[in-house]
């Protein structure tokens, strides 16, 4: 069970609290229960001949179980779960419990459990009465008769899959039994049909669904991931609904509890009203034994935060706290700074978290990625995996740490400094192979938010930081993802700093406020790149592998046309060829170039140049909220004050190997466990022929589709989803008697230019969106300064573009923008890129940009930007290197003429210069590609320019029109006296006059480009 807050065990504490403190109503003969002033009497549920109507008390459902707050109302108990913000009670009364996947303002029930809401509150029996409360006013009868008495709130898929019904009238579409049941809290159709004015009643997303307490919470494996619309209990943390419940075959107990040991109602004052509020509300009678405790939250991003006076103590102490940091340290894992205060490197820091000891290591039969032990090495242990305040996540599926030590340092604490003091922090070498998701330090708890990323985070323990200083001298050396890493961090000033061989990027801050970046050298990154991305999902997937391998080992398995095998001897197999890649990299060891599993494992494992084959690098990234996995230009909001001076940035790789998106019937994707793409291309025999294309598989693949075989947890699947053409063609083949499933995974397209486009090409292996190789990326920042920058030496050697799905001028893998990103947009290699942005952008130096195969520029200014310019210098921008002019004539889309710019200025942007005119502002000189873009035109003015010159072509036109018709007219006239003067004779001469005039009328000429490439240079 995931669950993301205390389980039953978790609330021992409070039942045995109750249990020594709770006395029965038989006890009453002891005067001291009698003294109001002392004691107070709780009961079982609410008892309208005991409880006032609309009255909040307190009360036990159950004798050893905590006190709950609850309002009464009709003689119905409200279960407000509201009133326990903290969630330290009302959460043992659930059978399981788990946060909305897109809020933690909501309770759902666990994911695994299918339980009904009556077997959810553990209190309701068969006879147990329900019915509803808007708004958590009062209980109140449904309309629907056939709730009566047995109503409660489920929510429709939208807050526990990762795809939602996607239609815009469920009932209308008659989805299921329950889409036409009343929606209280939703998202409703604007008019009920074209010939009403009345407000619609029917919904398209709903979060609280009125229907039976006995309704099923459906759970097939693949409901979660292909737009089904389906129904799981919900509880609310904000009072806009709430259920109430009656048990009247049960009689209503009373116990007798110390004042002094009530538990003090929790509300949440960013999300409900405060307290006082609650107490204001009209017709509420409050007990006089209810006490309160507001929830202070100061920002919304995160979980908690102190009151006022708390914030004037903690400053104190953070001025005072001084921590000195050395590796032992990080002997066991992250180090999370808890606590405000200044951390000070005093040594080398080299991360290798749970590495196998020396012994083991040395051991003949060692493997690195061994699954049988007790322990996975390099990952947290089952202890730390168990505790929240340690590693969580690993073997529940649902935790920051659900994919392994992500980070060097976790910074979850407010009014931070660390410190370098001339020293590197970095990852040891073994480690950074077996680790391929981190970070050095992370300016939050979690690597993504919640909702985000190739795991599930859970919303405990969420925070992002804020009054962060990161100085040097120092360095941050080799890591598998970022140097530094932050989502909606505020207030950071980042300094003094070497950033280097890092495999994504130097600096990433999505969603980030006030951030300062000073005399920081980012590069080179890495360019000795171990593995290909499929060994960073394997590493990942290795704790779900030893899941598999323990629970199904023995499991008898056949896909088509291979010999039946069992489930361990796949896991096993896919361990060998990772220790293979291990021990090669590691130790240099060589294999016989025959072995089958050295060569898949070449094929699916190793890195063949040593370049990120990801779609993307970065030298440093601004985005806006949300990961930059994205299209650029599409995650821009929430991000301003960005100040960045004294920046060098060079070194940046990027060799992308190119994937598809595929999909099912245009509306399913198909991908993998951890939101990657399942590379049928790679995994097939051939696809010449589609129609006799067979599955062979490769160990990833073979084991993701073993693991849906036998494992239906929503947890462990996460992500997963595979259509049944996709299971046929695996499992029974691709033959007339499957109905030939892969022309359906991976139509044929004969004709190239009028079969149906796919526009799913242009990924990579995890799903992203490939916009190649780019020194700096600044999507949204407002009201920002960026100065004297260098940016050089970004260099992108992808392939040219599948024409595999057909001549696409868009993709749709992420939201892209065809006005951004126009055609396959893996080999641009850019200096600059900005997006949505304002501010000032002077001093910016940018030289020796490339691009084998396509778009080289050194700054590109897209959509919506309003930026002042200033000595901007670009050199040496190259497009299209590897490429000859009959090559490049030869193009047709998704690919383009490799275009070279110094600085392009897009269009739906505006340019402004600090001082004088573009001309001033901008050199640049060896802008060398296919075509080139003109520095210095405005976009704006171009159009004018072109709607202008094309009203006078017109204009010229009509005015030669009628010259030739006057002209002809009185040619005609002059002929016509000289014919009929002199004859036929005459007219012949006419003719062929006139025919001698016709050959010398000019011809239109067609320009031809020469073969060798444009060069401009404004450099005198």
């Amino acid at each position: 069970m995931a669950a993301a807050f205390p389980t039953k065990q978790g609330c021992v504490f409070y039942a045995c609290l109750a249990m020594m403190l709770s006395l029965t109503s038989s006890d009453e003969s002891d005067p001291d229960l009698m003294d109001p002033r002392k004691y107070t009497k709780i009961y079982s549920q609410c008892d309208p001949s005991i409880h006032q109507d609309k009255g909040l008390y307190y009360i036990q459902p159950s004798f050893d179980g905590p006190i709950i707050p609850a309002i009464c109302s009709n003689g119905y108990t409200m279960i407000d779960l509201s009133l326990d913000a903290k969630l330290q009670a009302i959460p043992y009364y659930l059978s399981s419990h788990d946060y909305s996947r897109i809020s933690p303002e909501y309770l759902i029930t666990n994911l695994d459990d299918t339980a009904t809401f009556r077997q959810w509150w553990l209190p309701a029996d068969q006879s147990t009465k329900f019915t509803i409360a808007k708004n958590c006013d009062s209980c109140q009868q449904p309309i629907d008769p056939a709730l009566q008495d047995n109503a409660v709130y489920y929510t429709d898929s939208l807050h526990f899959c990762y795809t939602a019904y996607s239609g815009s009238n469920a009932c209308q579409d008659e989805v299921n039994e329950y889409s036409c049941n009343v929606c209280d809290v939703g998202t409703f159709a604007d008019k009920l049909n074209d010939h009403s004015h009345e407000p619609s009643q029917h919904w398209s997303q709903c979060t609280a669904l009125q229907t039976s307490a006995d309704t099923p919470s459906w759970h097939e494996p693949q409901m979660r991931v292909n737009h089904h619309l389906i129904y799981r209990p919900i509880m609310s943390l904000k009072r806009d609904f709430c259920t109430c419940y009656n048990t009247p075959n049960k009689p209503v107990e009373s116990h007798h509890v110390l004042l002094s040991d009530l538990p003090p109602v929790t509300i949440n004052s960013d999300i409900v009203m405060p307290a006082l509020q609650l107490m204001a509300m009209e017709g509420l009678y409050v007990d006089e034994s209810v006490k309160f405790e507001d929830v202070y939250v100061c920002d919304p991003k995160k979980e908690v935060c102190e009151t006022p006076e708390q914030q004037v103590e903690i400053q104190q102490e953070c001025q005072t706290n001084v921590v000195y940091l050395t590796q032992n340290d990080f002997k066991e894992g992250s180090y999370r700074i808890r606590k405000c205060g200044q951390y000070v490197l005093m040594e080398d820091i080299v991360c290798d978290f749970n590495p196998p000891s020396l012994e083991e290591q040395a051991d003949a039969a060692f493997s690195p990625n061994r699954i049988d032990g007790d322990e996975l090495y390099w990952f947290p242990t089952r202890d730390q995996a168990n505790h929240d305040d340690k590693y969580p996540g690993l073997y529940s599926y649902v935790g920051s740490f659900s994919l392994g030590f992500f980070t060097g340092i976790t910074i979850e604490a407010d009014n931070v400094v660390i410190d370098l003091n001339g020293y590197t922090l970095s990852m040891e070498k073994k480690f950074y192979l077996q680790q391929r998701f981190f970070s050095l330090i992370e300016l939050s708890s979690k690597m993504f938010e919640p909702i985000q990323g190739p795991s599930s985070w859970g919303f405990e323990n969420v925070f992002y930081a804020s009054n962060v200083e990161i100085k040097g001298p120092g360095t941050l050396g080799i890591s598998s993802h970022h140097g530094i890493h932050g989502n909606y961090a505020q207030n950071v000033y980042i300094h003094d700093l070497d950033i280097q061989h890092f495999d994504v990027a130097g600096i990433a801050c999505n969603g980030c406020i006030d951030v300062r970046i000073q005399r920081v050298t980012i590069g080179p990154q890495n360019n000795q790149i171990p593995t290909l991305g499929r060994y960073t999902h394997a590493r990942a997937f290795l704790p779900r592998l030893k899941h598999l391998n323990d629970k199904f080992g023995d499991e008898p398995i056949q896909f088509y046309n291979r010999p039946q095998t069992t489930v361990s001897a796949l896991c096993q197999r896919m361990v060998k060829q990772m220790d293979m890649i291990y021990f090669n990299w590691v130790e240099n060891r060589e294999y016989d170039e025959d072995d089958e599993d050295w060569i898949a494992a070449k094929k699916i494992f190793m890195n063949p140049t040593g370049w990120m084959d990801g779609g993307s690098s970065y030298g440093l990234v601004i985005n806006g909220r949300g990961a930059a996995v994205v299209g650029i230009g599409v995650r821009v909001q929430e991000t301003s004050n960005i100040h960045i001076s004294e920046v060098e940035i060079f070194g940046i790789y990027n060799q992308a190997i190119e994937k598809i998106k595929y999909q099912l019937q245009d509306t399913y994707t198909t991908r993998g466990i951890l939101f990657d793409t399942i590379d049928w291309i790679a995994t097939t025999d051939q696809i010449e022929d589609r129609s006799t294309s067979q599955y062979i598989g490769d160990v990833y693949t073979d084991v993701q589709f073993a693991a849906a075989k036998f494992v239906d947890s929503w947890y462990y699947r996460n992500s997963y989803y595979v259509g049944p053409e996709n299971i046929d063609y695996v499992f029974k083949g691709n033959t007339e008697a499957t109905n030939y499933p892969f022309l359906t995974i991976l139509p044929e397209r004969d004709d190239f230019w009028n079969d149906e486009i796919t526009r799913s090409c242009g990924t990579d292996i995890q799903l992203h969106s490939s916009k190649g190789a780019i020194g700096m990326m600044v999507n949204g920042a407002q009201d920002s300064l960026f100065d004297n920058i260098y940016i050089h030496d970004v260099y992108n050697w992808a392939d040219l573009g599948m024409e595999i799905c057909g001549p696409y001028d868009q993709v749709h893998i992420t939201f892209e923008d065809i006005d951004i990103q126009y055609g396959y947009t893996g080999t641009k290699a850019h200096g600059l890129v900005m997006d949505y942005t304002s501010g000032d952008y002077t001093n910016i130096k940018i030289e020796n940009i490339e691009s084998y195969h396509g778009e080289a520029n050194g700054m590109t200014i897209y959509k919506e930007s309003y930026v002042n310019l200033a000595n901007i210098e670009v050199n040496n921008v190259n497009a299209g290197t590897r490429l000859s002019q009959q090559e490049v004539d030869a193009l047709v889309l998704p690919n383009v003429v490799p275009r070279a710019c110094a600085v392009d200025i897009k269009d739906a942007t505006f340019v402004d210069y600090v001082e004088g005119e573009a001309v001033d502002n901008l050199q640049f000189d060896g802008i060398n590609g296919f075509d080139v873009c003109d520095p210095f035109a405005d976009p704006q003015e171009i159009a004018k320019r072109n709607r202008f010159m094309a009203s006078l072509t017109v204009l010229f036109a009509l005015l030669l029109v009628v010259i030739l018709l006057v002209l002809t007219f009185a040619a005609f006239k002059l002929c016509q006296r000289i014919c009929f003067k002199h004859g036929k004779e005459h007219e012949r001469k006419r003719e062929a006059t006139m025919s001698k005039m016709g050959e010398k009328t000019p011809l239109l000429g067609q320009f031809k480009q020469s073969d060798s490439r444009i060069v401009i240079s404004n450099r005198l």
